[in-house]
């Protein structure tokens, strides 16, 4: 009888460790070992459609800390990217966008569409000179808007010094123009005979059409911006 009661106890013991989890032996614990899979890197956006001036930025998702990523694009004259990924549209057409980094490439392809009347209207004209953004507050008139819808495709304008007061260049076409007398200061934007693109850096007075003004440059600024050497104006929207 003692035999069987021993017997029966030990039997009760063994099925309540292992009622209580598999995860314990006795008075052991077993832990489990967890496993972490790193998440593959990708690319924000594989396609991408915008408008002409538009800007979009591309990032690259789960890249490793201090990684360096170097951005090319297919066809500069259609769209552009930045060294941080900064994607602008410029003309329409297709180009693709490549993020290289680790021996790896990723691609983003991006269709550049021509933007409508009114959404140029709502653009902002952006100058830059040799390369350079220059800020400038454009005037409201029939002129800057036929600048604007040249821009979509960014409007290079190759200027020469003339008089020793202003740069001059042929803008490529006639646009609308509304001139009167005009006596200019340093930093006036103007159009000349329809057809010519004049930023001043000293006085002159003429038949003009204000186009605008650069704005947060001194005289003697605009006189070394553009009174050394020949520039190159671009036209572009954002």
């Amino acid at each position: 009888m003692v035999r069987f009661i021993l017997i029966l106890i030990t039997a009760m013991t063994t099925s309540f460790t292992f009622a209580s989890g598999c995860s314990q032996w006795g008075n052991e614990t077993v832990t489990e070992p967890v496993s972490f899979e790193k998440s593959a890197v990708s690319l924000s956006r594989k396609k991408l459609t915008l408008n002409v001036g538009d800007t979009k930025r591309l990032k690259l998702k789960n890249l490793s800390d201090g990684a360096e990523v170097k951005w090319t694009s297919s066809d500069k004259e259609i769209v552009r990217v930045s060294k941080k990924g900064k994607v602008r549209a410029l003309s329409p057409g297709k180009a693709k966008i490549t993020a290289r980094t680790n021996g790896e490439k990723y691609v983003c392809t991006v269709t550049v569409k021509k933007a409508s009347e009114q959404d140029i209207s709502n653009m902002t004209l952006v100058m830059t000179i040799d390369g350079k953004e220059i800020p400038v507050k454009w005037e409201n008139n029939d002129s800057v808007n036929a600048l604007k819808s040249l821009a979509t495709s960014e409007l290079k304008i190759s200027m020469s010094k003339y008089g020793g007061f202003e740069q001059v260049g042929r803008i490529g076409t006639s646009i609308t123009k509304n001139d009167r007398d005009i006596t200019t200061t340093p930093g006036d934007i103007v159009l000349y005979s329809g057809n010519q693109m004049v930023i001043f850096y000293g006085e002159n007075t003429w038949d003009y059409t204000m186009l605008g003004h650069i704005e947060g440059y001194t005289e003697a600024e605009l006189e070394k911006l553009l009174g050394n050497k020949d520039v190159t104006v671009s036209l572009t929207l954002k």
